[in-house]
């Protein structure tokens, strides 16, 4: 019986030295489900056009939380992506995703003084303690706005559980035109 525990207890801790090795090459895979709620994030190739060009911007929020939740057919679906033009598409986004408290607050940075001259992208997605995700560029490319992203592993120890995390990203409207639609690249 000895023989069996102490061979399970040092299955056990190759195991756990094998989870914790510090290899650098990371596969990030999504599920069949992520990328079907994720319908606009792509991987593109940008060195193929030559009419895109380099947006300037401005991350106003970059950490934890989530816009808010929906219900469609009985089923709750999570805020994922959003391009903001104006006010009233901010208030019609909170609302939809059941965020008043969003609106309500009384140093509002996204008013309508703000969008006069500004669009705002928001941004929630799953990550990990471990992980580290910073907005790479911004790039215009006909009518369509990419935001390239790129992710890294955290130096250390970390607990396993996943959040959600948002980032607010802000352009000018005079550098982006009309643009109609906002696609996320992770590279």
């Amino acid at each position: 019986m000895k023989r069996v525990f102490a061979l399970f207890v040092t299955f056990m801790l190759s195991v756990t030295l094998i989870g914790c090795s510090n290899n650098k090459e990371k596969n990030y895979v999504k599920s069949s489900e992520d990328q079907q709620q994720e319908t606009n994030v792509s991987n593109i190739s940008f060195e193929e056009n030559t009419k895109e060009r380099i947006i300037d911007y401005t991350i106003s929020y970059d950490g934890e939380g989530l816009l808010g939740v929906k219900e469609i057919d009985g089923l709750m679906s999570l805020f994922r992506l959003a391009l903001i033009t104006s006010f009233d598409e901010l208030t019609e986004i909170c609302t939809e995703y059941n965020n008043k408290a969003f609106l309500s607050s009384n140093n509002l940075a996204y008013n309508e003084d703000f969008f006069e001259n500004n669009i705002l992208i928001m941004y929630s997605f799953e990550t990990g303690h471990i992980e580290n995700t910073t907005v790479k560029n911004v790039i215009l490319n006909d009518e369509t706005l990419f935001v390239n992203l790129e992710q890294s592993e955290k130096e250390g120890f970390f607990t396993a559980e996943a959040f959600y995390w948002t980032i607010n990203i802000v352009v000018k409207k005079q550098d982006v035109g009309t643009i109609k639609q906002v696609k996320i690249n992770y590279q």
